[in-house]
């Protein structure tokens, strides 16, 4: 079996009054579970702060990742695509 070709990770908007509010799961500081996202053609070690789950079932991670275009560390939410993401431990 063949891995899916990578993609960039794609940017999820942000919510609105005219959307439902989205389920969001938090993690306590010390407890955050850790991604590679995929942005710009490179994959990105970060840090999940939440994970929003929409009422038509999509879902989107929101994470601190180092991105070459900011100094230091950035929040951004995108939408999961297991083409874009992979698990990592720490």
């Amino acid at each position: 079996m063949t891995e899916p070709e990578s993609v960039d990770a794609k940017e999820a908007p942000s919510w609105t009054e005219e959307q439902p509010w989205p389920r969001i799961r938090t993690w306590p500081p010390a407890e955050l579970p850790a991604l590679y996202v995929r942005v710009d053609g490179r994959w990105r070690h970060c840090w999940v702060v939440a994970r929003h789950t929409y009422a038509d079932g999509r879902v989107a991670y929101q994470v601190d990742i180092d991105l070459p275009e900011y100094d230091g560390r950035v929040n951004r939410l995108y939408w999961w695509d297991p083409r874009a993401m992979r698990a990592t431990t720490g």
